[in-house]
């Protein structure tokens, strides 16, 4: 039978048709799945995250409760995944709260 041969487009060379399936994920991984630890690492960001504005700007808990919404969405459209734009790679919570702060001050001035 031999491998069957596929091209993508006149620009593109010839590839082998098997190679395909290693470049695109089979469709019961679409959308993304991730495993239990990473989603309880996004939990733990998105409750540090919370907490922490909560617990500074508790004057002001109405607007905390907004950014808190405009972060992560509400309803069905809630992604957590979204506090994941404070960390680094050092997992910093000291870093993450200057950039959470930072982010805070600047949607409250209508800088965003």
């Amino acid at each position: 039978m031999g491998v069957q041969w596929h091209r993508l487009s006149k620009h593109c060379p010839t590839i082998p048709l098997y190679f395909h399936s290693f470049v695109f994920p089979p469709e019961s991984l679409l959308p993304f799945e991730m495993g239990l630890g990473t989603q309880n690492r996004l939990n733990q960001t998105a409750d540090l995250c919370k907490e922490h504005l909560r617990s500074t700007y508790a004057p002001q808990g109405d607007l905390v409760e907004d950014f808190i919404i405009e972060v992560e969405g509400a309803g069905k459209t809630k992604e957590i995944l979204k506090w994941s734009q404070f960390t680094n790679s050092d997992r910093n919570t000291e870093s993450m709260f200057s950039r959470l702060d930072e982010k805070f001050n600047r949607w409250l001035n209508g800088d965003l």
